[in-house]
């Protein structure tokens, strides 16, 4: 929202006139510090994009130019699909209002025309994993219905998923970046660009192997990948808050920080009980193994509250629904990505996915994502991402979570996961998390008490028993 320009003051001002401005002023202090209160972000107050974008400065010639928090770029040869419209059409949040009103303000055909020139431009791939995601884009089909997805302003998904709701369809929301601290919006530099500066060690393998000064070198040159394009979804941030969205910071919307920060107190003796028996030799509070537990749900951790997404103009990712079973969100910040789901879908279209036997039919949807936008799936959503071969690189932020809603599902989930891979033989690295997490859990559910407490637990129970097994 624009700032409302003050009128000139006139040189005769009645005196009722003077009395009203002299106890508005009064008022300002307070309505300030109000205003601050509700800015807070993890902690940290949000630097003001909407006042930012009235100060951004004009295009300086460079290849990108700053507006706001959108960067674009005007030398690309491909334009960005569709445009937002001038006046947007956002619901106002009042309890009678319903939340499914989506107030969609992006052009109808946007998105059948990024999905033909995916289509047009991935089939020329040779890459198998480029033909794996056309053999998906030829039966999808675009999120038309609320059964397909929640198109929603940033108000509408604050209560959507900070209520009870169990969500089987992705919901998506423009303008919800919060990347307060993390971007400059009145810098000319690109958010790549931004987000690499973050990272000062030029050694550090900050991604799949690959060394912080390659990755700056090779996005910051900007060139038409000539092999494999580069994809990098889930590099650690080194920020000082996540980028999380507003309408996701919320204590129903918690649970996964919750468990974990209720493992990570050893002293307190959730993860080793004082009846426990193993050796401690690392640290008088904790025995060796429950300690080793701890550790690599911590490295865990560190990746699951809040990661980087950097890609490489035709870089896709295929199929799958996220490990560990969590909830998932993702804000793009520059670039176009092509997003495929399967809303609403079964154990049995899990499970065959996780068996690699999930055939692509016409129940899967699909939108793309532009620079502010972002969507959020539950856990268990089939999806895979896609992007243009003679497009841009794309970055954005990603995290996950489990709303309280949703502790039942992810506990069955992971117990899913862990049966496929046992039947399959695999052998299970991250045993050591699913025991910490399995003792996180069953605390929160001993605190919280949450609805459906005997199923939860009976649920808790049976992938106790899986992982025992490991």
């Amino acid at each position: 929202m624009a700032p409302k320009r003050s009128s000139k003051a006139s040189n005769s001002v009645p005196k009722s006139t003077r009395a009203t401005k002299q106890a508005q002023s009064v008022q300002k202090p307070l309505a300030a510090g109000r205003e601050a209160d509700r800015l807070q972000i993890d902690g940290t107050a949000a630097l003001g994009f909407d006042n930012a974008r009235e100060k951004a400065p004009a295009a300086s010639g460079r290849t990108y130019s700053s507006k706001g928090a959108s960067w674009v770029d005007v030398d690309a040869p491909v334009p960005p699909f569709g445009s937002r419209k001038r006046k947007r059409r956002v619901v106002e949040a009042r309890d009678e209002a319903p939340i499914e009103d989506a107030g969609d303000e992006r052009d109808g055909d946007a998105d059948k025309q990024f999905l033909d020139e995916a289509r047009r431009q991935l089939k020329r791939s040779k890459r198998d994993d480029c033909r794996e995601i056309v053999r998906y884009l030829r039966r999808i089909e675009p999120a038309t219905h609320l059964a397909d997805a929640h198109i929603v302003s940033v108000e509408q998904a604050r209560r959507l998923l900070q209520g009870d709701r169990i969500l089987t369809a992705p919901v998506f929301v423009a303008h919800a970046a919060n990347t307060a601290g993390i971007l400059a919006p009145e810098s000319d530099e690109r958010p790549v660009e931004q987000l690499l500066a973050w990272f000062h060690d030029p050694t550090e393998h900050i991604s799949r192997g690959k060394e912080l000064g390659q990755i700056r070198q090779r996005f910051v040159a900007n060139r038409r990948p000539s092999g494999t394009p580069w994809n990098f979804p889930d590099t650690p941030n080194p920020f000082h808050h996540s980028g999380i969205p507003l309408f996701l910071q919320d204590p129903s919307c918690n649970v996964l920080a919750d468990v974990v920060r209720g493992v990570f107190d050893i002293s307190a003796g959730v993860i080793c009980t004082d009846a426990c028996t193993n050796e401690r030799t690392s640290s008088p509070h904790c025995c060796n193994e429950h300690l080793t537990q701890a550790v690599e749900l911590k490295t865990g951790w560190r990746q699951w509250s809040g990661a980087i997404m950097f890609a490489e103009a035709g870089a896709v990712t295929e199929a799958h629904w996220d490990y560990w079973g969590f909830s998932t969100w993702v804000t793009c910040l520059e670039g176009e990505m092509g997003l495929g789901f399967l809303p609403d879908a079964t154990e049995a279209d899990r499970i065959a996915l996780l068996e690699q036997r999930l055939q692509p039919d016409n129940r899967w949807r699909y939108r793309f994502l532009r620079p502010e936008d972002t969507v959020y799936f539950s856990g268990g959503t089939p999806h895979l991402f896609f992007r243009l071969p003679e497009g841009r690189q794309t970055a954005g932020l990603g995290g996950h979570i489990v709303r309280r809603p949703d502790v039942e599902s992810w506990i069955r989930l992971n117990r899913l996961r862990v049966e496929v891979e046992e039947r399959e033989g695999a052998n299970l690295e991250n045993a050591d998390v699913y025991r910490a997490l399995v003792i996180g859990i069953d605390h929160w559910l001993e605190q919280v008490k949450p609805k459906g407490l005997k199923r939860i637990r009976a649920e808790l129970k049976r992938l106790r028993t899986v992982v025992d097994r490991l």
